[in-house]
């Protein structure tokens, strides 16, 4: 557990209560996408070679937030498993935003940034950012 979230508090439920904060109000993705926004897909591979970190970084930092305040949203999350180096490279590092009215918008986020596709998101999306007081605080105050 502390390797993978290093910068959690050592205790049980302070660590415990600290990954929940964390998943409540990650910076900059405590967002509210509008209801025009019917589904989010994630196409990345399962490894994070060629361009696909940013994106692997997305989902497991900034999509839980997303989640966590749009519980009505569809997220698919599709991960490639490549066997060649040729396929590799084939495989798009991309994110879908469908629309209720049938339309959808693919955005590449091959060689971006985790924080440029949630600034990229938020543009595509017109999400609003959740008021600090809709967010909620557990633990000690």
């Amino acid at each position: 557990m502390s390797q993978m979230f290093p910068k959690l508090p050592t205790g049980r439920f302070t660590r415990q209560f600290a990954r929940l904060n964390n998943i409540a109000n990650f910076p900059n993705s405590a967002v509210r996408v509008p209801a025009t926004v019917n589904r989010l897909e994630l196409v990345l591979k399962q490894n994070v070679q060629q361009g696909h970190m940013g994106l692997h970084q997305f989902k497991k930092w900034n999509l839980p937030t997303i989640q966590f305040h749009n519980p009505e949203l569809c997220i698919v999350v599709k991960r490639v498993k490549v066997e060649s180096k040729d396929e590799a490279l084939k495989v798009p590092a991309s994110l879908v935003i469908n629309y209720t009215d049938g339309t959808s918008k693919t955005f590449d986020c091959k060689n971006k940034r985790s924080e440029d596709i949630m600034t990229q998101f938020i543009g595509l999306t017109g999400a609003e950012k959740v008021p600090d007081s809709e967010i909620p605080v557990w633990g000690r105050k």
